[in-house]
């Protein structure tokens, strides 16, 4: 056997070589974007489930997020003020969520943002958001 051979058969080898490495590269990047989305989903998961619990586990939150939702104005200062904190929570856990990609029912963004007091707290809170979103929610609001 001469060099030429010896050394067509290491440049089949090392290309070889160097497709299997590809094809395990994508493999292993397939598997991390999936594990990486799949973490994702289930922390907007459970931020939902976080806020839900606070309303489950208080019935003065409850009774607040409520009585918000129908007049802020009728609230005192603190609870106006405690109210749209809460609603800060929700819609910062919204936006993540879509900004991530994650799937929220429109209908609940909505329900909460078409009420006087959705109404109220949205028109104060998109300067905080970031602009996509806005448009994104304004364009659900709109229809």
């Amino acid at each position: 056997m001469n060099w030429d051979a010896v050394g067509a058969i290491g440049e089949v080898v090392g290309a070889v070589a160097v497709v299997m490495t590809l094809i395990y590269l994508a493999i292993q990047t397939r598997q991390n974007t999936q594990a990486v989305r799949h973490a994702s989903a289930r922390g907007v998961q459970e931020d939902a489930n976080a806020w839900r619990f606070r309303i489950v586990e208080s019935p003065e939150v409850a009774e607040l997020f409520r009585n918000g939702l129908r007049d802020p104005e009728s609230l005192n200062a603190n609870d106006r003020y405690r109210f749209r904190m809460f609603l800060d929570a929700l819609v910062f856990h919204w936006q993540h969520a879509v900004d991530s990609g994650e799937r929220i029912p429109n209908e609940n963004i909505t329900r909460v943002l078409s009420q006087p007091g959705g109404t109220w707290y949205w028109s104060r809170a998109k300067d905080v958001l970031t602009p996509e979103f806005v448009q994104f929610v304004d364009r659900l609001l709109d229809e």
